[in-house]
């Protein structure tokens, strides 16, 4: 089994979040209205997938537009990727909560077999 790679991840979290069945940036940016949630996820997304310009245009008249404008103007996607991995302070929460359940989710199988593996101990 592979393992999940955090732009993988993005892809299927921003579908799930939106309720939509698609990874149109546009009518996923139609979607923050409804679900505030999306904030953070879809501006990875669309930085890892080089769609910043995309969602600026999309959300042109939204509020999130100067944050999005401001932090696509500050940090690259590697830049951001290496921050997110890091845990930096300097990004606003949001952003490292998005990382932390790619983490999580990344990593439930080795979660998993601590688990089974105490339990094994633990019945011997």
């Amino acid at each position: 089994m592979r393992k999940l790679s955090f732009e993988g991840f993005l892809k299927r979290y921003v579908v799930e979040l939106s309720g939509v069945q698609t990874t149109n940036v546009h009518k996923l940016a139609d979607c923050l209205c409804e679900n505030p949630r999306m904030k953070e996820p879809l501006f990875l997304y669309a930085l890892t997938f080089d769609k910043v310009n995309l969602l600026l245009r999309y959300t042109m008249n939204s509020n999130v537009a100067a944050e999005y404008n401001q932090l696509s103007n500050r940090y690259s996607s590697v830049k951001m990727l290496s921050l997110l991995e890091n845990l930096s302070p300097e990004l606003p929460e949001g952003y490292l909560k998005v990382w932390r359940s790619y983490c999580s989710v990344r990593d439930a199988t080795l979660a998993d077999n601590d688990t089974k593996e105490l339990i094994h101990r633990r019945a011997l």
